[in-house]
């Protein structure tokens, strides 16, 4: 956040259930009675309404802004509040706890670069024809929940290359999604996407025995990827069995025979 706006004794209308008095009030859509009390469940139709007031708190977000996807569930953040309000929209963090739980998600805090601006023209190119057209396609179900429980394990981490922005951070899949449709975490893998790709391919594996990167030949002439090989892998929670098939399949389709006992 670049800054929060504090305004003192700011008058609201707050609703509050007749039976307890509390202010956790919500409106029933599917009943014939209009409203519910979170904390007590007393059904009702009329809430007691108060004039009270408030001091609000607006987040004012801009460049500092960073998205870490689906690293840190609402759930484990919660677990760093200072104190056990439910009803203001934000609330206090323990700024120790926060750190513990970005640093164990591998978020790198961002740091604002000032901006340089550019002059010139641009050449202007001939435009390529663009529009669209429809087409059939399988979309994958659950993918996102998938990305979701690898990133909560493993935290914005490519698991080859290190610490990673998020949206260039992906859940790939040891074994084929489209030869089993199943999406099981334990053969999941956070890779960044050019890695993913190479990774499909069978063009980048790992050594299960050693836990080390193994790259294919066709690649040594990419030192950006051949500079991996023999880096060190560290992942919890994977399917053995899954990675030993998809290192041999891959060292196979590279004219080598490898055998990895299980």
């Amino acid at each position: 956040m670049d800054a929060i706006a504090v305004e003192h004794d700011v008058p609201v209308q707050i609703k509050r259930c007749p039976e307890c008095g509390r202010a956790s009030v919500g409106r029933l859509k599917r009943s014939p009675t209009k409203f519910r009390c979170d904390r007590g469940g007393h059904k009702f139709d009329d809430p007691v309404v108060s004039d009270e007031t408030r001091t609000v708190y607006t987040a004012h977000i801009a460049n500092h802004w960073q998205a870490i996807d689906g690293a840190l569930s609402t759930e484990r953040l919660m677990t760093a509040r200072s104190n056990n309000d439910r009803q203001s929209s934000i609330r206090p963090l323990d700024i120790e706890l926060l750190d513990q739980l970005l640093d164990r998600a591998a978020v790198l805090l961002p740091t604002l670069a000032p901006g340089k601006p550019t002059g010139g023209q641009t050449k202007v190119s001939k435009p390529i024809a663009g529009g669209h057209r429809m087409v059939k396609s399988r979309v994958r179900n659950g993918q996102d929940k998938f990305r979701d429980a690898v990133l909560q394990r493993d935290g914005l981490v490519c698991a080859i290359t290190g610490r990673c922005h998020p949206s260039a951070l992906e859940a790939a899949h040891l074994r084929k999604f489209a030869e089993h449709g199943k999406h099981l975490p334990e053969e999941g893998l956070p890779l960044r996407a050019d890695i993913h790709k190479l990774f499909d391919a069978g063009l980048i594996a790992i050594d299960p025995t050693t836990m080390e990167v193994v790259v294919s030949p066709q690649l040594d002439a990419y030192p950006a990827y051949s500079g991996l090989r023999g880096t060190q892998v560290k992942v919890t929670d994977i399917s053995t069995a899954a990675l030993i098939d998809h290192f041999e399949a891959a060292v196979s389709s590279w004219g080598l025979t490898t055998a990895v006992e299980q």
